[in-house]
């Protein structure tokens, strides 16, 4: 719902994904509750169960949904003032799921939200008269629905935190607690919150793994992963603080070569063990933006929270960074927002002709992303990948497999 901010003039917008209850038994058997009672985010989670038995699968379903068409013209039903999931979105997710194809209920359940969020903005504008707007809770990672909202015209401005779901609230708590006691405003909104890389033991945890350490200049450092990039193809990269969210934003990712064909398949098979349909996502100098994407970027692109299409005429280069319906989950970067990554892209520009890499999360499958060195090196150690970046260090295996 909308609501006016006395300091800021922003609207705000909330949709959160509330908890699954345990329902109640009755004779054996699950009852569900009716479509009053189901949020979007609870709809996104019922999808998820559904179609991957696991409610924290609802990025699958939004990677899904682009090879489904809708099962109805709508889930939802919109009034001047309420937005009501239907009945029959329920059902098809429950007792009726066997009956339509994985990818047409991930599609209709895509749809569903997308109407939900574009209604609540237009009522958060109308109640509030501001361009600008704050969102928040986890259907907010769903970056195909924001882009509609960043580019609906309602609002010059669109800001979503790094980490909008229910790991966001103690950064708002603490924010919250500390305003009146300090009458400070906080710093700057960044997403590199976590753990600082700390690479003093570095040569010593590399040789219990039976790696090569050498540490290098930053220039050096650059030059280097430049040419692993085009001779190996992939590379881990682990600097600075940890990300706070569940986007990997170049301080603890694997980066690629999107110029290889075939790179994104064996990035999911071999390194990340996931399903052929997950897309992964470019990341572009800021100021490259355009030109290959058409539009400008935005505080969500900064964040890797806005998917947006591939302009036509970079589709055939760009293909291992595409989704099926010509998108990219794109992250912009910048000297100031992510300097030794904007340093990695503008070189790896010169070398290929494009500031653009392959960027997903430090972690194999079921795992937390890389959070210390030791982290890093353990997936080393159990991915066919030769090297890795960690602080000053370059890590190598003594024996490089390839993954070509």
């Amino acid at each position: 719902m909308g609501a006016s901010s006395a300091e800021t003039g922003a609207g705000v917008l909330g949709c959160a994904a509330a908890p699954i209850p345990a329902f109640p038994r009755e004779r054996g058997k699950e009852q569900n509750p009716g479509a009053e009672d189901i949020s979007i985010g609870r709809l996104y989670d019922y999808a998820s169960r559904a179609l991957f038995a696991d409610r924290a699968d609802a990025g699958k379903v939004m990677a899904l949904a682009a090879f489904g068409t809708p099962i109805a013209d709508s889930w939802v039903e919109l009034t001047e003032d309420a937005a009501k999931i239907r009945q029959e979105a329920i059902t098809a997710l429950t007792q009726d799921a066997h009956k339509y194809a994985r990818e047409d209920l991930a599609a209709s359940v895509q749809k569903a939200v997308e109407q939900v969020v574009l209604f609540r903005a237009r009522q958060a504008r109308a109640l509030t008269g501001s361009r600008k707007l704050c969102v928040a809770g986890g259907v907010f990672l769903n970056c195909v629905a924001n882009h509609l909202l960043v580019r609906s015209g309602l609002f010059d401005e669109v800001f979503c935190p790094s980490a909008p779901g229910d790991d966001g609230i103690a950064i708002g708590a603490a924010l919250h607690g500390s305003l009146p006691a300090t009458r400070r405003h906080p710093a700057p909104a960044t997403p590199y919150l976590g753990t600082p890389t700390d690479d003093r033991d570095i040569e010593k945890i590399a040789r219990d793994f039976g790696f090569n350490a050498t540490a290098l200049p930053d220039a050096q450092k650059i030059s280097a992963a430049c040419d692993l990039l085009r001779r190996e193809g992939v590379i881990f990269w682990h600097m600075g603080r940890s990300e706070f969210g569940p986007r990997a934003l170049g301080h603890r990712s694997v980066l690629a070569n999107p110029f290889i064909p075939g790179i994104r398949d064996r990035i999911n098979f071999l390194i990340k063990h996931r399903e052929p349909f997950r897309p992964v996502a470019p990341l572009v100098l800021a100021s490259h933006m355009e030109k290959y994407f058409g539009c400008p970027p935005s505080h969500l692109t900064d964040l890797m929270l806005e998917s947006v299409p591939v302009l036509p005429a970079h589709r055939e280069i760009l293909a291992e960074c595409l989704h099926i319906d010509g998108s990219a989950r794109v992250q912009t970067v910048s000297p100031a927002t992510c300097g030794p990554l904007a340093n990695l892209l503008q070189a790896f520009g010169q070398l290929s002709g494009h500031p653009i890499l392959i960027n997903t999360s430090l972690n194999g499958k079921d795992s937390p992303i890389c959070e210390t060195p030791a982290d890093t090196l353990n997936l080393l150690n159990e991915a066919p990948i030769h090297s890795a970046f960690i602080g000053r260090y370059l890590i190598t295996k003594h024996e490089p497999p390839s993954i070509h």
